[in-house]
């Protein structure tokens, strides 16, 4: 394993910085996707996520809207993407746009 001791970072004199460090682990967690939007940026309905507002998730075995599944197993590099919490059970990705991709029939964790 290797670990970054140190970052060169800038705050402008009179400006706030704000450290967000999110731990993870190697260790998946798989939550039953009941909904995707068509739309920009794409919400996902998953009950009960328990996904941390700003946390990276990916989409895996997605039915119909097969464009949105992550390329790779176990998801690697730009298969995450940051989610945003709207409620206890829909996330949104800002950054992808799935206004054309095929219509999400069922299933996907």
């Amino acid at each position: 394993m290797s670990c970054i001791d140190h970052r060169d970072f800038c705050v402008a004199n009179g400006e706030t910085f704000l450290l967000s460090v999110h731990w993870g682990t190697d260790t998946y967690t798989s939550i039953p996707i009941t909904g995707i939007t068509q739309a920009a940026p794409v919400v996902v309905t998953a009950v009960a996520h328990g996904m941390p507002d700003g946390w990276q998730a990916a989409i895996v075995s997605a039915k119909g809207m097969t464009q949105i599944n992550a390329t790779r197993y176990p998801p690697q590099g730009k298969d995450w993407h940051r989610g945003t919490v709207l409620s206890p059970d829909t996330i949104q990705f800002n950054d992808t746009n799935s206004a054309d991709f095929s219509a999400y029939t069922s299933g996907g964790y």
